[in-house]
């Protein structure tokens, strides 16, 4: 069996909800849809499970709901049907039982335009308090909040050891909604299992866009919309970067919907040969907004972006020394410094986003397995990583993301330069980097490679 990686805690412990960037997951059971089903293509958002999905580092699920046969509650997307909901339910818990100091926001949805008896509703109730507890329960998930206000300003530590890890929100399922003469209202539903209004929690406007250019326009826009308020902000904030398959005819008659991962394809892509992908470089150039809630279909194809946007939410990273040379069988006498592009790619900073195709694209990487060296600083302690940029190489990736979140689990080391007296040097294994550094108030750093003979 695959063990599973370790899980990503969305960010510092002193942060609040409202301020964190919180990847999420749109119609994240919809990859439940069995493939065999007729136009499953048109109606699977996600590849990944749902405790895949978490532990890629999806912290918001938007799950689309309808009843079954009596009342049964079951996953949709349209006329789509996939897992009972309990199933998802049960992946969700299992997941905060393994991990004690994750937090989760969840929107569950009454699908558009499906049967929804009020028995199923009922059901629905029963099923997210058996899992998340009852907001009166001391062993419970579910956050118990007496407002929205209380829950995104408070410490995340706080509210996780505090208030309750699951932040469950509903969304068209409760209206006029009657059973046995008692009316389940929202104030109702919220007081009595502790279920919020998602209309009145989470800001979240679809954009319904099939062009990309117009989708990352609009989201813009919304984003700036909403900063205009940002400090006074009392709900989560949800930006959908996901596309409307497009609608096409056939035969003269009726019409027909393209799969949505074809769809949403030019997001992950370059729009031109040797570009980076279109999602990439809005991020690059946009990552300082007041962004909350991310939501994506098909977060599998994007990582790197999933990585971005946990590593955003840690401590500050800072790059004291990048090179550019050959590995260690094929040593130079002089490597490229190239610390002055690395620097500019730490986005909040907090988190290197680099995609060295482009980034060095004047760069002389035409050497014998060459690898790029980086020493850094986090948290006062200097460590350092070797990243090879030959395609030839297994360890190759075309994006590097490094954060205090993820940088030990990408390789990076501790030098001891911190805890060494006067001057020294220190070769970061596997590159052939000779580092030389000077202990005064300011560290110093100068570089070059080891001759052969000193190996």
């Amino acid at each position: 069996m695959r063990r599973e990686r370790e899980s990503k805690i969305i960010g510092k412990n002193r942060a609040i909800l409202k301020t964190l960037i919180m990847p999420g997951s749109h119609n994240a059971g919809s990859y439940s849809i069995s493939k065999s089903i007729c136009c499953s293509k048109i109606g699977r958002t996600q590849n990944l499970t749902i405790r895949e999905q978490l532990m890629s580092g999806v912290r918001f699920l938007d799950l689309r709901i309808a009843g079954g046969k009596g009342d049964s509650v079951h996953i949709y997307h349209g006329r789509l049907r996939g897992d009972p909901f309990e199933d998802i339910l049960a992946e969700i818990r299992g997941f905060c039982l393994d991990y004690p100091k994750e937090f989760l926001v969840l929107e569950i949805v009454a699908e558009h335009d499906r049967p929804f008896s009020s028995e199923a509703k009922l059901q629905t109730l029963r099923l997210l308090r058996q899992h998340f507890g009852l907001a009166s329960e001391n062993n419970r998930l579910l956050a118990k909040v007496t407002s929205r206000n209380e829950l995104i300003t408070t410490p995340l530590e706080e509210v996780i050891q505090t208030i309750g890890r699951v932040f469950v929100t509903l969304k068209n399922i409760y209206e006029g909604f009657v059973i046995n003469g008692m009316e389940y209202t929202n104030e109702h539903v919220e007081k009595q299992y502790g279920f919020f209004d998602a209309k009145r929690s989470i800001q979240n406007k679809w954009h319904n866009k099939t062009d990309a250019w117009a989708l990352l326009r609009e989201n813009l826009k919304e984003i700036h919309i909403v900063v205009f308020k940002a400090r006074r902000r009392r709900f989560f904030v949800n930006n959908q970067f996901f596309l409307t398959p497009k609608v096409s005819g056939f035969f003269q008659s009726g019409k027909s919907l393209a799969p949505i991962e074809l769809a949403n394809k030019e997001l992950y892509q370059p729009p031109f040969e040797g570009g980076i992908p279109l999602l990439h470089a809005f991020f690059l150039e946009h990552y300082d907004e007041d962004w909350n809630i991310l939501s994506l279909d098909f977060v599998d194809r994007a990582p790197s972006l999933m990585n971005l946007w946990i590593g955003m939410n840690f401590g500050t990273l800072t790059i004291e020394l990048a090179l550019v040379g050959s590995g260690p069988d094929n040593r130079q006498a002089n490597a490229q410094d190239v610390t002055e592009i690395v620097k500019n790619r730490v986005l909040r900073k907090s988190s290197l986003f680099l995609h060295p195709k482009t980034d060095f694209e004047n760069v002389d990487t035409s050497v014998p397995d060459p690898n790029l060296t980086i020493v850094y600083s986090i948290a006062g302690k200097l460590h350092s990583i070797v990243v090879p940029l030959s395609k030839d190489d297994p360890a190759y990736a075309p994006v590097i993301v490094l954060s205090e979140q993820n940088h030990i689990l990408a390789g990076g080391a501790v030098l001891t330069v911190g805890e060494m007296q006067g001057n020294g040097t220190v070769d970061p294994e596997t590159s052939g980097v000779l580092v030389t550094w000077q202990k005064t108030e300011r560290k110093s750093f100068r570089f070059g490679y080891q001759g052969a003979d000193e190996q």
